[in-house]
């Protein structure tokens, strides 16, 4: 709770908003700017929702490696 308690104060502070996309926390990293259905919450949590039937879902993380679940 206290992580989401500091992320309500950020856009009220410095205009930073919660929910970024990957581009937006990770500007130098070209790979970031395709990837439409992951975002960060904060500058900690990636969130990336799963969209198909079968659960199935790649995600991408800052490290360059792609992770499947």
């Amino acid at each position: 709770m206290p992580y989401v308690y500091q992320l309500g104060l950020q856009p009220h502070v410095n205009g930073t908003p919660v929910m970024r996309s990957m581009f937006v926390e990770f500007p130098d990293d070209p790979a970031c700017r395709t990837l439409d259905r992951q975002y960060m919450f904060g500058p900690s949590m990636l969130v990336a929702p799963v969209f198909t039937y079968s659960g199935e879902v790649s995600y991408r993380f800052r490290c360059g490696c792609a992770i499947a679940a």
